[in-house]
């Protein structure tokens, strides 16, 4: 099994799943030992070993599956601890976005803010700028109308 194969992967849904390999087979049981001829089982003591023999090899069957059952728990371990991992990181890549968009929207609603000022600054210069020059023209016409009045006197 490779790691690619039972790595989990992160879906769009914002969750994360675990591809499926292929089904195990289960391993195959150890076929015993071949029946002793009679002439041999005729000493007990040979049976007292082969007895024996037998124990152990069954021991030996039984701490073969232990051992698999544990290498198959440590690899659950493993993985689950992998995808806390990657829910973590992917936690804290949200909130790091979130954070740098409200960030971006504070920015861009002070500039906001500083353009409508200047803008009404700049509208209140400008009404300013038109009503002098409207009144130094209405002074201007004024005193060119007074100076044409007393010339025509």
């Amino acid at each position: 099994m490779s790691m690619k194969e039972n790595q989990p992967v992160f879906k769009k849904e914002g969750r994360f799943e675990r591809q499926e390999e292929a089904p195990k087979k289960p391993p195959q049981e150890p076929t015993p030992p071949a029946p002793v001829a009679p002439e041999v089982q005729a000493g007990g003591s040979l049976d007292q070993v082969r007895q024996k023999a037998m124990s152990a090899y069954a021991a030996y069957v039984e701490a073969e599956r232990q051992v698999a059952n544990a290498y198959k728990e440590q690899e659950k371990q493993v993985d689950s601890t992998y995808i806390k991992a990657l829910e973590q990181a992917q936690k804290t890549y949200e909130e790091n976005v979130l954070r740098a968009s409200r960030t971006r929207d504070a920015a861009v609603a002070q500039a906001n803010r500083a353009y409508e000022e200047n803008a009404t600054r700049a509208a209140k210069a400008r009404e300013e700028s038109i009503a002098q020059a409207w009144k130094a023209r209405e002074d201007t016409l004024s005193s060119a109308w007074n100076i044409y009045i007393k010339t025509r006197q």
